[in-house]
C-alpha cells in the first residue's frame, strides 16, 4: 500500500483553510450585501410610491371639498327653495278655505268698522286691527263674530268664530276714531266639512 506523503506544513494548511475562508465569508458579505441593498432599494421605491399616491389623494381631497364648499351657497337656496314651495303649497290647498274664512268675515264686519291689518297665525287664530266711530261699534263688532245664531253669513258656517279676545283700544282724538287690536279663534274643522 502505498501511502501519500503530505510536505505541506501544517501552518501553512492552517493558513490556505483562512484565506478559503475570507474568500467564502467575503463573497457571502457581498451577497448579503447586494441582496440587502436590493431589498432596501425595494422598499424605498414602494415607500416613495405611497407618498406619491397620499399626495395625490390629498390633492383630489382638497379639490372635492373646495368643491363641496363652492355647492353651499346653492344647497341654502335650495333649502330656501324647498322651504317657501312648501308654504305656497300650504297656501294654494287651503286658498278655498281661506276664501270662505274671508267671506264669513267680511259679512259680520258693521260698515263703521275699517280693518287696516288682517293676519292669519296659524291655523285657529286671526289678529286684527282697525278704527271704529264708537266703543259700542266694536263691541257690536264682537258680538257679531262670536253670534252662534248669525243670519247674514253662510248657515254652514255660524259656529266658525270660536272667541274673540279684545287686547287694545286705544281712543284717537287727531281722527276721532276708537283704533282698536282683537284676536279671533276660528274653528277650522268647521271650513273642512264646508
Amino acid at each position: 500500500m502505498s501511502q501519500s506523503i503530505n510536505l505541506i506544513p501544517q501552518q501553512e494548511k492552517q493558513e490556505q483553510v483562512n484565506v478559503q475562508l475570507v474568500e467564502v465569508s467575503t463573497v457571502v458579505a457581498i451577497a448579503v450585501f447586494v441582496v440587502v441593498g436590493l431589498i432596501s432599494g425595494y422598499l424605498f421605491y414602494q415607500s416613495k410610491t405611497i407618498k406619491d399616491k397620499i399626495a395625490a389623494h390629498e390633492v383630489t381631497i382638497t379639490d372635492l371639498r373646495s368643491q363641496i364648499q363652492s355647492k353651499s351657497d346653492i344647497e341654502i337656496i335650495a333649502r330656501n327653495l324647498s322651504a317657501k314651495s312648501k308654504v305656497l303649497s300650504d297656501i294654494l290647498s287651503s286658498r278655498i278655505y281661506n276664501s270662505m274664512l274671508l267671506k264669513e268675515f267680511q259679512s259680520r264686519l258693521p260698515a263703521s268698522i275699517t280693518i287696516e291689518d288682517f293676519s292669519l297665525v296659524g291655523n285657529t287664530e286671526i289678529d286684527l286691527s282697525g278704527s271704529a266711530d264708537t266703543y259700542i261699534t266694536i263691541a257690536k263688532f264682537i258680538n257679531l263674530l262670536t253670534d252662534k245664531k248669525f243670519i247674514g253669513g253662510d248657515p254652514a258656517l255660524q259656529n266658525l268664530f270660536t272667541s274673540v279676545s279684545l287686547n287694545s283700544v286705544t281712543a284717537e282724538s287727531a281722527e276721532n276714531r276708537i283704533k282698536f287690536f282683537i284676536a279671533v279663534t276660528y274653528d277650522n274643522k268647521a271650513l273642512l266639512k264646508k
